[in-house]
């Protein structure tokens, strides 16, 4: 049965990614002390808090039409050589990693526990941040695609860290749609439409609650809607 915690933390991760999308992002919303000025290009953001036993590093998800543009680069990058991985997700991380590395040797955030969240596309972000760190404390990832092939999958070091939240028909959880044998990271955690939780759900149940919800399709991707679905299983 899955920690009591660990499903009130993903709640914790399911708001600061809904705050994510702000731009007065409120860090002392889950009692953060410190706030980095928001890591930023024209494809990517990430916002990084800390309290004085963890960091947290966020992502959000699609804002504009440069990250509608990463969420469709669904190619492997042929500039790695040893896995593949989904080509926007590589080349937006790329573009702030120095950022993010520079950041994390200040003294309000190095020595810590690293906290990583993402919503969607920002969910790839996530999981490829957390395989480049070290010293990492938990990842959760809210209606995120499959990021790796097999070689990635395998060699992803953070499954037991990870947490891949997927709300009942979420169709931007099932890309690459035509990749059917590649795998979410980590411990699947599916949220049905009757607030029950389902670790792990089995590749039948996965698609046919899909396809037999198509009303809601559009809707339950919202990171609002996470929120209220992990709520009701509180």
């Amino acid at each position: 049965m899955l920690d009591h915690d660990i499903i009130k933390r993903g709640l914790a991760a399911s708001i600061l990614c809904r705050e994510s999308y702000n731009d007065n992002f409120d860090h002392n919303i889950l009692g953060y002390d410190c706030r980095h000025p928001l890591i930023e290009n024209e494809e990517t953001q990430c916002h990084i808090i800390s309290t004085e036993e963890e960091t947290t590093i966020v992502f959000p998800g699609t804002a504009g039409v440069e990250d509608v543009c990463l969420d469709f680069s669904i190619a492997y990058d042929p500039q790695v050589k040893d896995f593949g991985i989904h080509s926007g997700v590589n080349k937006g991380l790329n573009s702030i990693w120095d950022k993010i590395c520079d950041a994390l040797t200040l003294s309000e955030y190095a020595n810590r526990k690293i906290h990583v969240y993402g919503h969607s596309l920002g969910g790839g972000f996530a999981a490829e941040a957390a395989r480049r760190l070290n010293n990492v404390g938990s990842v959760h990832t809210f209606g995120a695609f499959k990021l790796y092939d097999k070689r990635g999958y395998v060699a992803y070091p953070c499954h037991d860290l990870h947490f891949t939240w997927i709300n009942g028909s979420d169709l931007v959880a099932r890309f690459p749609l035509r990749r059917f044998r590649e795998k979410h990271l980590g411990t699947v955690l599916y949220l049905t439409k009757y607030n029950k939780l389902i670790e792990n759900v089995s590749g039948f149940k996965f698609w046919r609650d899909y396809f037999s919800s198509p009303v809601i399709r559009a809707n339950v991707h919202r990171i609002n809607n996470y929120i209220k679905r992990i709520q009701g299983i509180l």
